[in-house]
């Protein structure tokens, strides 16, 4: 499936170098199962927060995209084939440095696989800022995804002991799924049995 229909491609920032190879695992290599990298767009992105949410799961916490990679455009990580899963907040600001984050990644040969938007729970969401968020879309394998305020937070210090509310249960379900799934056992092949020789007639 192509990501970023001709029409619709981000421009890359201007006089930019050219960007470096994309990862290319060999021909048998196969991603690490139920692994995910979330990475902020930028600093307060909820990416903490959420890796803790995502207890007994493999997440990789990549922390936020260094402003400096978003004014040059490039970035180089190992993602070594786990989904990237890109963070922003619910505001205008935030939905900005989330365009030039998915701009930086794809220009780099990261595919995004998709957005977390972390609501702030000062309000709605802008408008803008939702229609900026919408025109990501195209760009994202798996789309969007929201995670709504959850007040109780502010309250523990450690995340995963809060019972959460449905909306922000349903994302971190869907959030879930997007990590490669645990191959499936295969059987282990029988030993034909030892063929007896026969006595031929006389």
């Amino acid at each position: 499936m192509q990501l970023l229909p001709a029409a619709r491609q981000l421009p890359g920032p201007p006089h930019s170098p050219p960007a470096p190879p994309p990862e290319r695992p060999g021909p048998l290599y196969r991603p690490p199962a139920d692994e995910l990298v979330l990475l902020g767009a930028h600093g307060g992105a909820g990416v903490s927060t959420v890796v803790a949410l995502l207890e007994n799961h493999k997440v990789w916490d990549f922390g936020a995209l260094p402003r400096q990679h978003l004014r040059t455009g490039r970035t180089v990580m190992g993602l070594a084939g786990r989904p990237l899963i890109l963070l922003a907040r619910g505001n205008v600001p935030s939905a900005a440095l989330a365009t030039a984050a998915t701009r930086t990644l794809l220009h780099s040969g990261y595919p995004v696989t998709a957005l977390i938007v972390v609501s702030d729970g000062a309000g709605p969401e802008p408008p803008e800022a939702t229609a900026r968020f919408r025109l990501l879309e195209p760009h994202l394998a798996s789309g969007l995804l929201r995670m709504p305020f959850i007040p109780a937070l502010r309250l523990v210090d450690q995340p995963a002991k809060v019972h959460l509310p449905r909306a922000a249960a349903r994302s971190l379900t869907a959030l879930r799924q997007l990590a490669p799934a645990q191959p499936a056992p295969q059987p282990t092949p029988q030993s034909a049995p030892t063929p007896t020789p026969q006595q031929g007639h006389r």
